[in-house]
């Protein structure tokens, strides 16, 4: 906790960085807030807060701080902390999400073979699903090809590769 301490040292509570903070409304306290309990070392508070998880890392606050404080990094390196602490109600999932990475690399714990099932139901299967070279390649990534709750996503995007003649690729 002692680097970011020192990083927040210099905020004298304008409260610029919670007001500019698009998540702010949904935080247990706001980011000028969470840095009060730093100061006040009240670090098991500041760690069971779930304002540095609802950072989106926008970098709003950092930019518009007016004492130049790094606070998304400090967000980060709050998140890195309480892993590292294994503290809190959301550490079993962290670490079930990292054996999965480990064994089988990706956050679902699926088999990689299944990361194209969202194009099956898709009205014609696209040709570019196999292509090799293209001028834009396109990362799914885990949650969309792996979560059939989101499966919607790539396939709109891919419809709408397909309806502007993008030359595109699927990683």
């Amino acid at each position: 906790m002692k680097p970011i301490e020192e990083a927040i040292a210099p905020c004298y509570q304008c409260g610029t960085c919670s007001a500019t903070c698009p998540t702010a409304h949904a935080m247990d306290y706001s980011p000028r807030a969470l840095w009060r309990l730093v100061e006040l070392g009240a670090h098991d508070e500041v760690l069971r807060s779930n304002t540095f998880w609802m950072c989106t890392a926008c970098y709003s606050c950092t930019v518009r701080c007016p004492r130049d404080i790094p606070i998304s990094e400090s967000m980060r390196q709050l998140r890195e902390l309480y892993i590292q602490q294994e503290v809190g109600p959301l550490q079993g999932g962290l670490s079930a999400i990292l054996d999965a990475v480990d064994s089988v690399h990706n956050i679902a714990n699926e088999p990689n073979e299944t990361r194209l099932i969202w194009s099956e139901n898709l009205p014609e299967r696209p040709a570019n699903l196999d292509a090799r070279q293209a001028e834009v390649l396109y990362f799914v990534g885990c949650v969309g090809a792996l979560f059939p709750q989101t499966y919607g996503i790539p396939q709109s995007f891919v419809q709408i590769m397909e309806q502007a003649d993008v030359d595109y690729a699927v990683l």
